[in-house]
């Protein structure tokens, strides 16, 4: 039986669906990150009470993508702060932990075209994400102590990727970003605020 060219582009393109459609219905058995810091101790802080306060205005729209995160960047911020900060409320000092930065930007990556790129699970999308805060120890409106820490983390995905399997993506790449800030904050709060340590 002679086989022609259109038939064997035609096979192969089958086979491609095939492989593609494996993938995408391959599960996703890595559990997702935990974002729980309680187990890492707390900071307890001679202030009279922890403030939370956001300066960061998520746009809500394209190219910006954290507000469809199971945990966004800043929310997970909020929860180190619950977490791992407590107030003696012994002082009339305040502490305010304030996040400054917390986006998450989504870039469009190049695939190969025609059936190269059929054959090819090629990364479709970028992540890049930005997490910045500081925490301060306030006495009146003057600053009497304060450390910052600032993360980047990125991580791409390939265009056979699930929705469980894109979460899955981003709750790592949150993960990644607040460890990196745990890390800071322990460090500089250790080095810089003994005296307002209890």
């Amino acid at each position: 039986m002679r086989i022609t060219r259109t038939r064997v582009s035609g096979l192969l393109f089958a086979v491609a669906m095939a492989v593609v459609a494996g993938c995408q219905n391959a599960p996703h058995t890595r559990p997702a990150p935990s974002l729980d810091f309680t187990p890492r101790g707390q900071f307890t802080l001679d202030a009279a009470g922890i403030e939370v306060v956001s300066l960061y205005k998520p746009p809500l729209r394209a190219p910006n993508v954290e507000h469809e995160f199971p945990m966004s960047p800043e929310a997970a911020a909020r929860r180190w702060a619950q977490d791992r900060l407590r107030a003696t409320g012994t002082s009339r000092n305040r502490a305010v932990f304030t996040i400054e930065d917390a986006k998450v930007i989504e870039t469009q990556l190049p695939r190969q075209q025609g059936l190269p790129g059929v054959l090819r699970d090629d990364q479709s999308e970028r992540y890049d994400a930005a997490l910045k805060v500081e925490l301060a120890i306030l006495n009146g409106e003057v600053k009497i102590a304060r450390v910052f820490a600032e993360a980047t983390a990125s991580r791409s995905v390939p265009e056979s990727i699930t929705i469980e399997g894109r979460r899955l993506a981003w709750a790592e790449l949150t993960a990644a970003l607040m460890e990196q800030i745990d890390q800071t904050l322990e460090a500089e709060i250790r080095r810089s605020m003994p005296p307002h340590l209890r």
